[in-house]
């Protein structure tokens, strides 16, 4: 049997640059954590730092300020959510299998992260750039899936328009079926849950497909 040599065993140093982001997510997740606990107005320095479990001074080498960090929050955690979403898309062969794949992927995300709802909605008033560029990164994202999905499932292709009016109404279905399962008191029976997105697959699959074959006709 061969020898096994040091390098084969030997953990791998990280780099001082990987390091330095470890760090910088690190920030970012504790933002995100102490934003969604206590809002925005009272997510302090210390309160932050503390949860990254790192000295005050260090969120400077990140961020300007607190309003810099905050401008940087939601749009880094949003793409967070869609890395965690495109894992449940995986496999999946047509539009409606990845739409019902997204929705569950985004309801599992708000299950481990409860406190994204609360970043999300409050970024409105607090940070309203952050907000902004964090809807846009969404929309073209989604208007970039759907149109890959039409075009893999030969369905016509919708207008610009009419794409970004549809990619507006799966968002805010996605966020008031999320405030029913995680604003309003305990979650229900994950039969109630399977029902409730089979109801949101149907409405999206009938409303797809009536779109794609009146643009046909």
């Amino acid at each position: 049997m061969p020898l096994q040599t040091k390098r084969n065993t030997k953990t791998r140093r990280i780099s001082r640059a990987e390091k330095s982001e470890l760090t910088r997510r690190a920030l970012i997740e504790a933002a995100a954590k102490v934003v969604g606990e206590h809002g925005y107005s009272n997510a302090s320095i210390a309160r932050i730092t503390m949860a990254a479990n790192v000295a005050q001074g260090t969120i400077y080498n990140y961020f300007d300020s607190r309003d810099d960090l905050f401008n940087q929050l939601l749009p880094e955690v949003g793409r967070m959510m869609v890395q965690f979403i495109a894992r449940f898309v995986i496999g999946k062969h047509n539009l409606m299998e990845k739409e019902r794949a997204r929705i569950h992927g985004y309801l599992a995300f708000l299950h481990d992260n409860p406190g994204f709802y609360r970043v999300l909605q409050e970024a409105e008033t607090f940070a309203p750039n952050a907000h902004r560029a964090h809807m846009e990164n969404m929309v073209s994202g989604y208007c970039r899936a759907l149109k890959h999905d039409f075009a893999e499932d030969g369905l016509v292709p919708l207008p610009e328009a009419e794409l970004e009016a549809v990619v507006y109404i799966l968002l805010g279905a996605r966020s008031y079926l999320a405030m029913r399962f995680f604003d309003h008191g305990p979650r229900s029976a994950e039969t109630d849950l399977e029902a409730m997105v089979e109801t949101y697959a149907g409405l999206v699959e009938r409303g797809l497909l009536d779109i794609s074959r009146r643009q046909a006709g």
